[in-house]
């Protein structure tokens, strides 16, 4: 190989690369982008099933933008936190499903 073909076959790799990182990079932002699951998509009781198969599961309530991590039961929270319940929309009806909060939390509602 001459100069001139190594000096290609490097621009071309170096090319070659910058196109696949940024592929993975629009890809990865992208898939982000498109959101978590939603209480709306499941029943009552596959959103139940859902969080208890996972312990822990962050899921979408209303919109895109309003989210909660629910749990299975309290091991799955911190230590100085509680079980707080909360009715989400599900496909079915109204769904009681619990997340963590800290304890001086609920002392205030």
């Amino acid at each position: 190989m001459n100069i001139a073909t190594t000096h290609n076959h490097r621009l071309f790799v170096r090319c070659t690369l910058i196109l696949v990182v940024a592929s993975m990079s629009w890809l990865t932002t992208n898939s982000a982008a498109q959101g978590r699951l939603s209480t709306r998509n499941y029943t009552c009781s596959d959103a139940k099933d859902l969080i208890f198969q996972q312990g822990a599961i962050v899921l979408n309530t209303k919109n895109s933008s309003v989210y909660r991590r629910f749990v299975a039961d309290r091991s799955f929270c911190k230590r100085d936190e509680m079980i707080r319940r909360f009715n989400v929309p599900t496909k079915s009806e109204k769904c009681r499903l619990q997340f963590c909060v800290p304890n001086n939390r609920m002392d205030n509602n």
